[in-house]
């Protein structure tokens, strides 16, 4: 019909700014950014970071909400300095493994040429002694 405004359809609208949505939050959790700790343990870092005693009237919880966001990430940065470390401690354990393994490896090669070599001498003095037997 001429005249007639033709509104899309919203529900399609919707679904593409869903995909959007989803698409956002797909990658915020690849960032681990919705790993919130539990409340319990927000309240004593932010009391042990504020200095606030837990028994206090306000429950740990700080009046300016920007301290309570720096006590988050303190306690955030802290837990990736251990995990960091962590990794750290065990990429060394893995090197000084690796390094015994390699020795070992250098090891077992220098046996393996050294049986050679007599197998070969074995080999020759044998040779010899078969071509003085037929002289």
């Amino acid at each position: 019909m001429k005249g007639v405004l033709e509104i899309p359809d919203t529900l399609e609208i919707y679904r593409g700014d869903n995909f959007k949505i989803i698409e956002l939050l797909t990658k915020c959790n690849a960032l681990h950014l919705w790993q919130v700790p539990r409340p319990a343990n927000t309240e004593a870092r932010i009391a042990a970071v504020s200095g606030v005693s837990q028994a206090s009237d306000t429950n740990g919880t700080p009046t300016d909400p920007d301290s309570s966001i720096k006590a988050a990430l303190k306690a955030g940065h802290a837990a990736a300095e251990r995990k960091v470390s962590a990794i750290q401690d065990t990429k060394r354990d893995l090197k000084s493994r690796l390094a015994v393994v390699e020795e070992a490896e250098t090891a077992v090669l220098g046996a393996q040429k050294a049986m050679e070599k007599s197998d070969t001498a074995l080999l020759q003095s044998l040779m010899s002694l078969l071509a003085m037997d037929n002289y």
